[in-house]
């Protein structure tokens, strides 16, 4: 990654009123390189007053958040050359929050610097992405070698949430290939509150091990059972964490769609946009219920190609 970074660092030393927008498939990889760029450009330990990071942690972001930025752009840094501020997961803007920013990505202070992260170039306003420099980002190519080496058997279980969980490497350095299947065991009799607990924590391998085998247990139970596995969920979890429980769901499936080797398949095609257009929803559009039911429908006739309702 030092590559990428010198490259920020000499394109934002050169620059004034300067918005990058960082892009990959690996958000928490964006995030950790978005939020180290203030202490590499200015070369002394990160100080709050001159960075403002906006985070929102699954929520929209809305004009409010707008407003601070502007709000912290309008005074001069007081330690470092230049003030950062940082948009993780850009895409999240409303389109009122998007509009309202312009303003202030078309003449921001000659000492401001803007850093967004997104996994959702395309999504992004046109006018957005028209006033920024766009980088992309991706997983080292040799990370994914010494996890092949290391997981033999799981690899690509693993390097796939390594691909979206940059931080995962982390715990997975304490394990052993036998220590992922005493994982994938215990987690495939647990039962589904247990399940569903695992899957609402944040950024643990655990976590994503818990979604993979929900998905799995609604394509192997029978059509009765998957309506009473429907609704045990619905019935548990509701508001805003079900909200934040599907959208996991949905790009785990795809995860398990490009695992079992479907991802090229041309009847997985639309159903894989459908995936990708639920990941991308905000909050006020979305009937959670009703789409948490249309993608276990999904995901079962995918992984049960043949007569999947019998």
């Amino acid at each position: 990654m030092e590559e990428i970074t010198t490259r920020l660092k000499n394109l934002i030393s050169r620059s004034e009123g300067l918005t990058i927008i960082l892009t990959g498939t690996n958000i928490s990889l964006l995030r950790k390189i978005a939020e180290g760029i203030p202490e590499q450009v200015e070369n002394i330990p990160p100080r709050v007053s001159d960075v403002m990071i906006v985070d929102p942690k699954g929520e929209d972001i809305g004009i409010d958040e707008i407003r601070d930025i502007e709000n912290f752009l309008a005074y001069s840094p007081e330690v470092y050359e230049r003030k950062y501020v940082i948009v993780h997961e850009c895409e999240k803007m409303t389109i009122q929050s998007a509009n309202a920013f312009l303003k202030t990505l078309e003449e921001p202070p000659r000492y401001g610097v803007i850093i967004m992260d997104t996994k959702y170039w395309s999504y992004l306003l046109p006018t957005i992405r028209s006033r920024a420099v766009k980088v992309n980002i991706q997983v080292p190519q040799n990370v994914f070698e010494d996890l092949k080496e290391k997981f033999k058997e799981h690899h690509k279980l693993v390097s796939i949430i390594v691909e979206h969980d940059f931080e995962i490497l982390r715990e997975l350095e304490k394990l052993t290939e036998k220590d992922i299947s005493k994982k994938l065991e215990k987690i495939s009799s647990e039962d589904t509150s247990k399940l569903v607990k695992r899957s609402l924590e944040r950024g643990t391998l655990d976590s994503y091990l818990a979604s993979m085998e929900l998905i799995k247990r609604f394509a192997r139970v029978s059509k009765e059972e998957f309506v009473l596995l429907y609704s045990d969920i619905t019935e548990k979890v509701s508001g805003k964490e079900l909200f934040h429980l599907l959208k996991k769901l949905c790009w785990i499936s795809e995860w398990l769609i490009t695992l079992e080797g479907k991802d090229r398949s041309p009847d997985l095609v639309e159903s894989i946009r459908f995936l990708d257009s639920i990941a991308r929803m905000k909050i006020a559009n979305l009937n959670t219920n009703l789409t948490l039911m249309n993608l276990m429908i999904v995901m079962r006739e995918a992984m049960r190609s043949d007569e999947p309702w019998n």
